[in-house]
């Protein structure tokens, strides 16, 4: 189950917004679906961080955070501004030299 937060100044959890209807929030608060919410609605301006989680069992995640806002444009992709560390391993078993390019 893949989930956006959005996050306090120290990386704390507070609004989630889940890919699907799961009832209640994790916080007992109103959970928005993706489809839905758009997170550009929620999202208070430059300097909100965000929390995306991608694999919830093996709790990898993606931190975001909002540098630049700019009404009324839409950029085709996202812009990463800093990227560190190795991206892991994600299926032990299949011998990466035997896939086709």
């Amino acid at each position: 189950m893949t989930t956006f937060f959005l996050c306090d100044e120290e990386w704390e959890r507070q609004q989630q917004v889940t890919r699907e209807d799961m009832g209640e929030g994790m916080y007992d608060e109103e959970a928005y679906v993706m489809a839905d919410t758009p997170l550009c609605d929620l999202i208070e301006g430059e300097g909100q961080k965000l929390e995306y989680v991608f694999d919830p069992f093996g709790e990898r995640s993606f931190y975001l955070k909002v540098r630049e806002e700019i009404l009324g444009e839409t950029l085709d992709e996202p812009e990463v501004i800093r990227e560190g560390g190795e991206a892991p391993q994600q299926y032990e078993d299949i011998d990466t030299d035997d896939l086709v390019k």
